[in-house]
Formats: C-alpha cells, sequence, structure tokens
C-alpha cells in the first residue's frame, strides 16, 4: 500500500479482484479484460464504473474509485440463473474483505469502503440479455505522489 510516483493504480487493484474471484469460482470465464461478447458463462469482469480524483494535500494525487464487478449467466433459464448466482451474495464481499481488511493484500489501494452496493437481476450487456450480480465497491482509494 506505498504511495509512490503514480505506483499504485486502478488497474493493479482490478488485477487483484480478480486474483481473488478466480479463487472462488472453479469454472468461470474471468478474462484480464471485459469482452464485448462473452461465449463462456459464468462471465466475471471487474470495470471501472465511477470515480473522481483531487490533488491534496501538497503533492498527492488522490482517486477514489467504485469499480463494478459484474457475474453474469444468459437469461434463458431463470430460475437455474438464480439458484446458481444467490450464493455469491455473501461469498464475493466476504472473499474481498478477507482479502483487503484481514490479509492486507492490495498494493494498489489504501482503503476500501465498508459498503458495496449490489443488484440481482437482468442485465444488458452488449446487446445480450444476461442476468447476475452487479456489485459495486464504493471508495476504493487509491492514492499517489505527484510533482
Amino acid at each position: 500500500m506505498a504511495i509512490g510516483t503514480v505506483e499504485c493504480n486502478l488497474q493493479g487493484f482490478i488485477d487483484e479482484v480478480l486474483e481473488v474471484l478466480r479463487g472462488l469460482f472453479d469454472n468461470a470465464y474471468i478474462p484480464d479484460n471485459p469482452d464485448i461478447a462473452p461465449g463462456i458463462f459464468p462471465y466475471i469482469t471487474v470495470y471501472m464504473s465511477n470515480g473522481i480524483s483531487k490533488i491534496g494535500p501538497a503533492t498527492v494525487l488522490t482517486n477514489l474509485d467504485d469499480p463494478t464487478i459484474a457475474v453474469m449467466v444468459p437469461l434463458d433459464d431463470y430460475a437455474k440463473a438464480v439458484n446458481f448466482l444467490l450464493p455469491y451474495r455473501e461469498q464475493i464481499p466476504v472473499a474481498l474483505y478477507n482479502w483487503f481488511y484481514i490479509d492486507s493484500q492490495s498494493a494498489h489501494a489504501q482503503h476500501i469502503g465498508e459498503e458495496m452496493a449490489v443488484t440481482l437481476g437482468p442485465i444488458d450487456w452488449s446487446g445480450m440479455a444476461m442476468f447476475g450480480y452487479l456489485i459495486t465497491l464504493n471508495t476504493v482509494k487509491i492514492q499517489n505522489e505527484v510533482s
């Protein structure tokens, strides 16, 4: 969690989260970058959804980002999709909090918020009818000294 010359960044944090998720899902497709049209399911990705940047104090750049985790399956059998996804409602937040707060493993983020926004339902992914979770990590703080 060192603050240095742009050593800590959102892509590095996203890569760390992907590794945590790969440890939870044995047979999921979890690419390094989001696919527009995935063909393997369950499909899991992490992407930037919202954030702000500010300078201060002095020469410190602080980014407060809200990256989103998408866990999706095709929307062809609603009951099957719900039964498959429901257990991950607790498993994903617990794994992320254990990784960050208990194990102190992030080399990129200095803080993640204590809340995650969770939505389970239909998802339109590049025109594909999907069903799944959108889990937004609120207020991921990444700081670097700038000159």
